[in-house]
């Protein structure tokens, strides 16, 4: 759980696996032109019923394992893919070159070519060794393994989350020897720029982003990083510190982690913009050695690399909001509201109060066609109704649901994806006087909240009277936008702590997700513990969840949605890196109509989908 994500300007960017090559130890391997072959079986019975990320949505469906076909990637130089369909008890043998041996091969489930969803993924394959640690204390998992022969992955099941696990002990006796010591280990850290991939790309991958393409999800070409390797011991921490590590509680700042340093080399990688970045957040390991030692198992107090949290730059409080940030706009005494009906559902709103506590609430709502399919609308203000009309909700004292019918309408204007149809289109709302009965007699005036902004644009997001929830709130958005609007996000002269919002939270505590671990920088892309699978490759991988907002009508739906990513390097030669990115977003609100249809829409404003890119990196 040291920290993840890539970010080029305001985009994220996903990584994970990385391949890297030079040891001196040697791998079995199959004798020369001997194939590799990877069999097992898909249990039909299991997978009948499951929650599977087929169009990247997780939703409760029925599969049928003679539809799918298993997909592998060998991330040999050039890489090597193969696909085999299942067999009707879902059994397969899937065969690579002897080449792929010793390369770190991923393999995923997903419809076949000659199926109605075909290319759709049902499920990854994660192999599990726990053994091993990740930094947050769980399992190490890796969605790629490099292999020295033939293995039987056995008897597999599709889980809740769409992944397959393969225990790394029933294939141990043909995994390649992922013990790299750190003096022949290659060791990347340096500057490094991305570049084109130079060879044929293999089916269903793409090239990096064209050069200061701000509308391309991932790095770019000349796009610069800079990479650090950190060298640790394992740890085998006592009974007492691996318990508070497994329940949560243990506390580096309080507490010492009890065991013994082995001999086995361990390593963490840190992504950042750049190494005038790094610089500016003074070096550090980004976290104290008693947490490394009781969470990821691995004693890096020997490493030659200070010890510590980040040191955030002086003009920000709780290392983020900026102490002199503006408001870019006036800002209406308007925020996130949430109301529970007689049934304990819940629904997410935008609620507005005027100077004399009157308010009103626009709760989420959604638009569908005449096939009850999600219509994402981006176009509210060109478009007119039919007719529209309202009935009290069940439930809801003081609330109407108002329906309104399109004709003929364009939901995303001109130029859009869609074209003129018919559809209706939803949502809930309420006036209310201050002491929250229903406002009868209409006194809400929306004039006085226009009139009466909680800050004017240009003021001080500090001026913002905080003596509620509500204006909390209000003020922790002024310097989130603040943040956003200056680009602080990518100056590396500055070390700002990097923070998760959640946009929809009604409560100031939850504004700012609660991270997975110690404090990252906002120029530190990646801090992750990374693994080397062979004597000549590597991974660190992971995700995180969080919040996009969406517009529908008069007011925001908050969208749920998980992040998962992967990428690999493996070394060509000492100034050149071959690389591939797997990047993944998954809606995981399956239930909110205006997120499906933002999901399915072609401007994928919750940047929903999966990519696979092949790319080089060239040291500086």
């Amino acid at each position: 759980m040291l920290y993840k994500y890539f970010k080029y300007g305001l985009l994220l960017l996903s990584l994970a696996t990385i391949s890297m090559g030079c040891s001196s130890k040697e791998d079995s391997a199959p004798a020369s032109g001997e194939s590799l072959v990877i069999s097992g079986s898909l249990n039909a019975a299991a997978s009948n019923k499951l929650f599977s990320k087929s169009l990247l949505a997780l939703s409760s469906q029925s599969i049928d394992v003679s539809e799918l076909e298993i997909y592998g990637l060998a991330f040999s130089d050039p890489p090597e893919v193969q696909t085999v369909e299942l067999e009707s008890d879902g059994s397969f043998t899937l065969t690579f070159s002897s080449a792929a041996a010793g390369a770190p091969i991923s393999l995923i489930f997903r419809y076949k070519s000659t199926s109605a969803k075909a290319g759709e993924q049902v499920g990854v394959v994660k192999f599990v060794d726990d053994s091993e640690k990740d930094i947050d204390g769980d399992s190490s998992s890796s969605s790629s393994i490099a292999l020295s022969g033939t293995v039987s992955l056995g008897n597999l099941n599709i889980n809740d989350d769409g992944e397959v696990e393969v225990p790394v002990t029933q294939i141990s006796s043909n995994i390649a020897n992922k013990e790299v010591d750190s003096s022949s280990g290659f060791n990347f850290t340096g500057n490094w720029i991305f570049k084109e991939f130079d060879k044929t790309l293999p089916s269903g991958y793409s090239q990096v982003c064209a050069a200061n393409d701000n509308n391309c999800n991932g790095p770019a070409v000349d796009m610069p990083i800079h990479l650090v390797r950190i060298d640790g011991k394992k740890y085998n921490a006592d009974s007492t510190c691996q318990a508070a590590a497994n329940n949560e509680t243990f506390d580096a700042d309080s507490d010492t982690c009890g065991g013994t340093t082995g001999s086995e080399d361990k390593y963490m990688i840190q992504v950042w913009q750049s190494e005038t970045a790094r610089t500016t957040c003074g070096g550090l390991l980004g976290f104290k050695n008693e947490a490394a030692k009781a969470y990821a198992n691995i004693d890096f107090s020997s490493s030659g690399v200070t010890e510590g949290e980040f040191t955030w730059s002086a003009g920000f409080t709780d290392g983020w909001k900026a102490t002199n940030a503006t408001s870019s706009h006036d800002q209406y005494n308007c925020g996130p509201a949430q109301v529970t009906d007689s049934n304990n559902k819940k629904y997410q709103g935008w609620k507005c109060t005027d100077t004399s506590g009157d308010y009103q609430i626009n709760l989420e709502g959604g638009c569908v066609d005449a096939n009850n399919q999600p219509v994402h609308v981006t176009d509210w203000e060109n478009i007119t109704p039919d007719n529209c009309n309202s009935a009290a909700v069940t439930g809801l004292t003081g609330y109407q649901e108002n329906t309104c019918v399109y004709t003929n309408e364009d939901p995303d204007g001109a130029g859009g994806e869609l074209s003129a149809m018919n559809f209706t289109c939803k949502h809930i709302y309420g006036q209310f006087d201050s002491d929250d009965s229903p406002d009868t007699d209409n006194s809400f005036d929306w004039s006085d909240v226009e009139s009466n902004p909680i800050v004017a644009n240009g003021a001080n997001c500090s001026s913002i009277t905080a003596n509620t929830d509500e204006k909390i709130i209000a003020q922790l958005q002024c310097y989130a936008d603040y943040l956003w609007q200056q680009n602080l996000e990518n100056d590396d002269s500055k070390c700002i702590r990097r923070v998760e919002l959640n946009w929809g939270a009604t409560d100031p505590n939850e504004f700012v997700l609660k991270s997975n671990g110690p404090p990252r920088a906002m120029t530190l892309f990646v801090l992750s513990k990374f693994n080397y699978d062979s004597s000549s490759s590597g991974y660190f991988e992971d995700g995180d969840v969080y919040y996009r907002g969406i517009q529908t009508g008069d007011s925001w739906t908050n969208c749920k949605v998980k992040e998962n990513f992967r990428m690999t390097f493996k070394k060509r030669d000492s100034s050149t890196l071959v690389g591939e990115m797997v990047q993944e977003m998954v809606l995981l609100d399956t239930g909110k109509e205006a997120c499906v249809a933002a999901k399915e829409s072609s401007d994928n404003e919750l940047e929903i989908g999966s990519s696979k890119s092949l790319m080089l990196l060239k040291k500086q």
